[in-house]
């Protein structure tokens, strides 16, 4: 497993998570850490099973060659929080710059746009059929946001009627000639559409 952290790296639509949070999430794992240099180096994702981008919305552009060619191999993405790859990052000149918001590295991976939703309020999150054998979870979410694409919700906010109403959970899965993309913390979830996801910690 390789997590991406970079120093001075911005957070986008989401909240800042601590290394040693994602340390302790993934004890066990063995997680490599890897800064913008050694991502972009394709070397540094040989073997791994993951690659984790844990700073919401904003996708390392430096790198993205690198992760396609990962992904493409058949390579694995968990994106925590914010909009999928929604908003590129570049570094000039020692800082690192936002990009325009833009769906361009997302519909990479069949994610076709994503967009704000209201916050349901009330809503408690309920793992879905096949894996309520996982650990309760409490969702505690700033945002939510829509990914349409074709991907599935593996746990939803479930709102008092017993609808639900977001996918803080997704997971999409190409099998054939695209890459996989997991992920967590957002999405909708039907083929032709889907489900408000949120920017939550789990």
């Amino acid at each position: 497993m390789v997590v991406f952290w970079q120093p001075g790296f911005p957070t986008v639509a989401s909240q800042p998570v601590a290394r040693e949070t994602l340390a302790k999430a993934f004890e066990g794992m063995e997680p490599v850490f890897s800064d913008l240099d050694q991502l972009q180096d394709p070397a540094s994702l040989a073997g791994a099973d993951l690659l984790v981008l844990p700073y919401g919305s904003a996708a390392p552009a430096d790198a993205w060659s690198a992760i396609m060619t990962y992904l493409r191999n058949g390579g694995n993405l968990l994106v925590l929080g914010g909009q999928p790859l929604r908003e590129p990052v570049t570094r000039m000149d020692g800082k690192f710059a936002e990009g325009r918001p833009q769906d361009t590295y997302a519909r990479d991976l069949n994610l076709q746009h994503t967009y704000e939703v209201p916050y349901p309020q009330g809503a408690r999150f309920a793992w879905s059929a096949g894996y309520s054998f996982l650990p309760a979870l409490e969702v505690r979410a700033r945002r939510f946001f829509a990914v349409e694409g074709r991907l599935n919700g593996l746990g939803y906010m479930v709102n008092a009627d017993g609808e639900e109403v977001a996918a803080p959970v997704i997971v999409v899965d190409h099998r054939a000639r695209r890459p996989r993309l997991r992920r967590r913390r957002s999405g909708r979830s039907r083929d032709n559409g889907g489900r408000p996801h949120g920017d939550a910690r789990l």
